[in-house]
C-alpha cells in the first residue's frame, strides 16, 4: 500500500468515526463541504461552513456566525434580544429579562403567566393563593383540586365520596386503585364499588369489568372468563397474547414455538433466543461464535468487544473498544476515544468521551475547553464550559445572580435550588414562604408533604388535611382521607 492510498484510507476512517449517521457530526463539531468534521466556534453546539447554527444555553448567534453572551438570566437569544428567559424571569420589550413577582414561575410584560402550585394568576397578573385544598386556580376559582376533592359550582373544593380520588358535582369520576390490594370502579350513581365483586376483575366501571386478571378475558356483558390453555390475554375471538414460548394460531389457540424460539406465529418463529437466528423456514439455528443475533446471511449483532466482518462473522475488536465494524472501532470504553486509524486512544485527563479533535464530554465537575481539554468547574458547579458554570450542585443557585456569569451561590436553608428572588423549589415537608426580600422554605405542619402559607396542601400517606390546614391520622387501613373521612 503506497503513502497516498494510506492517507486516503485514514481520512475516510476519520470522517466515519467523527460523524453520526451519514450527514451529521457530534455536538460541538460541524460538517464541511468535503464531508469531514471540524470544531465549531466557542460556545457553539452545531455549525456549518457559514458559522454557528445553534449556540449553547445562554448564548446566541450573531450576524457573522459566532456566539455571544445573552442578557442576564436569559437561556436563548437572537440579535433582537432574549427569546427564552430562565425560570422566574420574563422577557421585556427591550429584549432583556426581568424578575417575575413572588410565587411566579413564568411572566411577560403584562404580568405573571404561570404561578407555583396552590397559587393562581389573578386579573391583575399577580399570584394569589388558591382556595383550601386547591392546587391550581384562576380568577374564576379553582381549576384543579387536591386528591380526594372536586371543584364545585362556586369554584371551591369539596370532599369526594368514600374511595373516590377525583369528582365533580355529578359524582365520582375516578375511584381508588390498588388500595390495600383492592380496586374500585365508578357506579352509575357516581359512587365507587369493589371491582373484585366481579370474579377475576382488576379494573371496572359502571358497565362492568374493563380489565381481568392474567389468563382471563372480558366478555360482552362485562364479566371475566377463562382464556385458552397457555394464553395470557384473550377476547371474544380467542387468544390475543400467549405465554412465553407459545404463539397464536389462526383459530385463536396457543401452540408450542419451535426449539430456541421466544415468540412465534402461524408461519414459524419471529424471534429466536440470544445466539440463534430465524432461517427461511421459520426455525431457529445457532449463530456463529460470539454472535448474539443473526439472520440467513450471517451475524447482525456481535457480543460486546466483537464486530461484524464483511462475511457475516464476528472478529475481536482492538483493545479498549466496545463496538467495531469492518473499518475499525466505532465506540471505545469510557476514558478512551476513537482515533484517526480506527483504534482507541486515551482521552485527556478527566474526560469521559473524546474524538480525534479532543474531549467531547468531561467528567462531572469539569468542562470542555476551547482546545478540547477538561478544566475544573468553579466551586459548587456541576457542569461548565469555557465561559463558566452552566448548572450548580443541589443547594446552590443561579449562575446569573448579580450578573456574575459562571458563579454559584449558596441557597437559603432547606432549599435545593434557588434564583435571585430566593428559593425556587422546596423539598418534601417544606413550603415556599414569600415573606421578606427573598423567598425561603419553611417547615410544613407535622406529617405534611406539600404546604403553602395558609397550611397543608398534601399530607403524608395515612394522614388527611383537616379544615385548619393541618394533618390528622386516617382511620385504620385508610391511606388517604379528607375532612369527611376515608377517600
Amino acid at each position: 500500500m503506497n503513502s497516498q492510498t494510506l492517507r486516503l484510507l485514514l481520512l475516510l476512517v476519520c470522517i466515519t468515526m467523527m460523524r453520526l449517521g451519514d450527514a451529521s457530526c457530534v455536538s460541538g463539531f460541524g460538517l464541511n463541504s468535503a464531508g469531514g468534521c471540524y470544531r465549531c466556534p466557542v460556545n457553539c453546539q452545531n455549525c456549518g461552513p457559514s458559522g454557528c447554527n445553534q449556540c449553547t444555553s445562554g448564548f446566541g448567534v450573531n450576524s457573522v456566525g459566532n456566539c455571544y453572551q445573552c442578557p442576564a438570566n436569559c437561556q436563548s437569544c437572537d440579535q433582537s434580544g432574549c427569546i427564552q428567559c430562565a425560570g422566574g424571569y420574563g422577557a421585556n420589550f427591550q429584549g432583556g429579562c426581568y424578575q417575575c413577582i413572588a410565587n411566579c414561575t413564568t411572566c411577560d410584560p403584562t404580568g405573571c403567566t404561570q404561578c407555583i402550585v396552590s397559587y393562581g394568576v389573578n386579573s391583575f397578573g399577580d399570584c394569589e393563593i388558591c382556595a383550601a385544598n386547591c392546587q391550581t386556580c384562576d380568577p374564576t376559582g379553582c381549576t384543579q383540586c387536591a386528591v380526594g376533592y372536586g371543584v364545585n359550582f362556586e369554584g371551591g373544593c369539596y370532599p369526594c365520596t368514600s374511595n373516590c380520588l377525583t369528582c365533580d358535582p355529578s359524582g365520582c369520576t375516578k375511584c381508588q386503585t390498588a388500595y390495600f390490594g383492592v380496586n374500585y370502579g365508578v357506579t352509575s350513581l357516581g359512587g365507587c364499588y369493589i371491582c373484585s365483586w366481579i370474579g377475576f376483575c382488576l379494573a371496572c366501571n359502571q358497565s362492568g369489568c374493563t380489565q381481568c386478571a392474567s389468563g382471563h378475558g372480558v366478555n360482552s356483558i362485562g364479566n371475566c372468563y377463562t382464556c385458552p390453555t397457555n394464553c395470557q390475554t384473550c377476547g371474544p375471538s380467542g387468544c390475543t397474547q400467549c405465554a412465553s414460548d407459545y404463539g397464536v394460531n389462526p383459530i385463536g389457540n396457543c401452540f408450542q414455538c419451535p426449539s430456541n424460539c421466544q415468540t412465534c406465529g402461524p408461519n414459524g418463529c419471529t424471534q429466536c433466543s440470544s445466539g440463534y437466528g430465524v432461517n427461511f423456514i421459520g426455525n431457529c439455528y445457532p449463530c456463529v461464535a460470539n454472535c448474539q443475533n443473526c439472520g440467513p446471511t450471517g451475524c447482525t449483532q456481535c457480543a460486546g468487544g466483537y464486530g461484524v466482518n464483511s462475511t457475516g462473522g464476528c472478529y475481536k475488536c482492538v483493545a479498549s473498544c466496545q463496538t467495531c465494524g469492518p473499518s475499525g472501532c466505532t465506540q471505545c470504553v469510557s476514558g478512551y476515544g476513537v482515533n484517526s486509524v480506527g483504534g482507541c486512544s486515551t482521552c485527556p485527563v478527566n474526560c469521559l468521551t473524546c474524538g480525534s479533535s479532543g474531549c467531547i464530554q468531561c467528567a462531572s465537575g469539569y468542562g470542555v475547553t476551547s482546545v478540547g481539554g477538561c478544566n475544573a468547574c468553579p466551586a459548587n458547579c456541576l457542569t461548565c464550559d469555557s465561559s463558566g458554570c452552566l448548572s450548580c450542585v443541589s443547594g446552590y443557585g443561579s449562575i446569573a445572580r448579580l450578573g456574575l456569569l459562571g458563579t454559584c451561590y449558596l441557597c437559603p436553608s432547606n432549599c435545593p435550588s434557588c434564583g435571585p428572588t430566593g428559593c425556587t423549589q422546596c423539598p418534601v415537608g417544606y413550603g415556599a414562604n414569600p415573606s421578606g426580600a427573598r423567598q425561603t422554605c419553611s417547615a410544613c405542619p407535622t406529617n405534611c408533604q406539600i404546604c403553602n402559607p395558609t397550611g397543608c396542601v398534601q399530607c403524608a400517606v395515612n394522614y388527611g388535611v383537616n379544615s385548619t390546614g393541618g394533618c390528622y391520622p386516617c382511620d385504620t387501613n385508610c391511606q388517604i382521607c379528607g375532612p369527611s373521612g376515608c377517600l
